[in-house]
């Protein structure tokens, strides 16, 4: 791993940082950083702005390079393509250069930050967004947003991690999730700095695991990546919710969160950013979505299907729901909806993945009730044309003269 350099990554503000404005309120702060090219002009904004979650939308849009695949227009929505547009304008790093090829994008989601300058101390975000969405409505938009139209490319979605990639190799490269046992050992001499004693060796291990799966995937994915050349941009999604669970479980002004943060700090300073960055000889951007998330979905309510399964299915909290079905067999993500009672309910919400659509308490079902119905409804319009058909034979036989003539001409000729 390389130490982080002033070279290798410049922060979105660095004179500006003591003037910029923060809401009170906790909010979702989102960090766009970059190692090449726009990355060196000067942000102009004073504040940094507040974009409502449509907004936020477009310039995510944006920096994927995905904005023919957004769903709204100017038309529908200029109020929020305008506030779009502003934060691009006064962002040269989140609007890029039209003639600058981006090699890959970075995109990590973490819910349970109080204060993104806590977990990004050395940078500055490049906006927030003004209500409070859940790690589950981010990745749902960018499952929506990741994939480039017109292009060959390969997907995978493994216990919180999604690729979209031009090559298969780079799936293949995906390591296994490290084991439970010894993982804030393993953390311990990655970033030896923390204090890892405040941590409950079996309450807290799902974080210490998920912190190194990470550290793993994306130094395995710059490793894989440099020996693979091809055009298309690289994709690469990661959703966390481990420090939720320290947060929900210890609360905020523990020593177990605080030490959580610092680990994260290091995590995304010392391995996340430059092992992504490294293979790259173009333009590489990472960014961070960091939300309070209070992990209940403020998207459509889930489907009948989701309801049945976790009416048997609940488990008290996120990291349960996360640890208990091996983060929904890597096929969704674990959700927070009502039951009807005051319990707290958290199941997984199954996805559609390259057309399969799964089901199950572990989403380890393919959902075969889609083909099916496809299947049934076209042999029942056979079976009417079939009968159509055949009813309108009969009829054109039904004649006076017994039945189809043959024709107006002249007798048959014999030999």
């Amino acid at each position: 791993m390389r130490p982080i350099t002033s070279k290798l990554l410049l922060p979105l503000v660095l004179s500006a940082a003591s003037c910029l404005d923060y809401p009170l309120a906790a909010t979702t702060s989102v960090y766009v950083l970059s190692s090449h090219g726009a990355s060196t002009q000067p942000v102009t904004a004073s504040v940094v702005p507040t974009l409502s979650f449509t907004a936020s939308s477009l310039v995510l849009s944006h920096l994927f390079g995905t904005t023919d695949r957004h769903p709204l227009n100017v038309q529908s929505a200029p109020e929020d393509f305008s506030a779009a547009n502003e934060a691009l304008k006064n962002n040269p790093i989140v609007k890029g250069d039209v003639f600058e090829k981006v090699g890959g994008n970075l995109l990590v989601i973490v819910g349970g930050v109080e204060k993104g300058t806590d977990v990004l101390p050395s940078h500055e975000p490049a906006f927030f967004v003004s209500s409070t969405y859940t790690p589950f409505d981010y990745s749902t938009l960018v499952r929506e947003l990741s994939v480039r139209s017109g292009e060959t490319l390969f997907e995978a979605e493994r216990a919180g991690i999604r690729l979209v990639v031009g090559n298969e190799g780079l799936i293949a490269a995906i390591p296994a999730k490290p084991a439970v046992a010894g993982a804030f050992e393993s953390l311990s001499i990655r970033y030896p700095e923390t204090a890892y004693g405040v941590f409950d060796a079996m309450e807290d291990v799902t974080f210490a695991v998920e912190v190194q799966y990470v550290a793993d995937v994306v130094s395995a994915l710059g490793k894989a990546r440099q020996h693979v050349t091809y055009d298309i941009p690289d994709f690469v999604g990661v959703r966390m919710s481990g420090l939720e669970g320290i947060r929900r479980k210890h609360g905020v002004e523990s020593d177990q969160y605080r030490n959580a943060v610092a680990i994260l700090k290091d995590l995304f300073e010392k391995t996340v950013i430059p092992d992504f960055e490294q293979p790259y000889t173009t333009r590489a951007i990472v960014t961070f979505i960091l939300t309070p998330s209070t992990s209940t979905s403020t998207s459509s309510p889930l489907s009948k299907r989701a309801l049945a399964n976790a009416a048997t299915t609940c488990h008290p909290d996120l990291v349960t729901c996360e640890s208990a079905t091996n983060a929904c067999s890597g096929h969704g993500t674990c959700a927070q909806f009502s039951t009807g009672n005051t319990t707290a309910c958290f199941a997984c919400r199954c996805a559609k993945i390259n057309g399969t659509v799964y089901t199950g308490a572990r989403c380890e079902l393919h959902d075969l009730s889609t083909d099916f119905q496809l299947l049934f409804w076209t042999s029942v319009a056979l079976l009417i044309t079939t009968v159509g058909v055949c009813y309108f034979l009969f009829e054109s036989g039904k004649l006076e003269n017994g039945g189809v003539t043959l024709g107006s001409g002249g007798p048959l000729k014999q030999d």
